[in-house]
C-alpha cells in the first residue's frame, strides 16, 4: 500500500530543513573602515579609482601650488581621502541644457544694453 503524505507536512519538513540552514549562515562582516590619512601613491590610487588620472609629479606640483588638499608631517606628503573626495567633487563641471545657455545668453546680452545705454 501507498502512503500519501500529506502537502503540508512536506512543507513544514522543508521549512524547518530551510531554517536549521539559515541558522548556519553568518552574517557578512562590516567591511574595514578605510584611514582617513593617505600616502602620494596612496592619493594616485584614489584620484584614479575616482576618475582623475594624475602622475606622481602632477600630484607633486599641485601640491607645491596648494591646488590639491595636501598636509605636510616632516617631509612627507600626506593626503586626506575626504578632503580628495570634496576637491574631486568641486572639481567636476556639471552639464547646463541648451535651456540654461540660452537664457544665461539672453541675460548676458540684457546686461550689455544697459550698460551700453547707462
Amino acid at each position: 500500500m501507498i502512503t500519501v503524505q500529506n502537502p503540508f507536512e512536506a512543507i513544514l519538513s522543508e521549512l524547518a530543513e530551510l531554517k536549521a540552514e539559515i541558522r548556519k549562515i553568518k552574517p557578512p562582516e562590516p567591511p574595514a573602515k578605510l584611514p582617513d590619512a593617505l600616502t602620494i601613491d596612496q592619493a594616485i590610487q584614489f584620484l584614479e579609482e575616482n576618475g582623475l588620472p594624475v602622475t606622481k609629479a602632477q600630484v607633486y606640483k599641485l601640491s607645491f601650488l596648494n591646488d590639491i588638499p595636501a598636509s605636510r608631517i616632516g617631509k612627507r606628503l600626506v593626503f586626506s581621502r575626504r578632503d580628495l573626495l570634496t576637491w574631486i567633487q568641486a572639481r567636476t563641471i556639471k552639464k547646463v541644457s541648451p535651456q540654461q545657455k540660452a537664457a544665461e545668453k539672453l541675460a548676458q546680452s540684457a546686461r550689455r544694453r544697459e550698460r551700453a545705454t547707462a
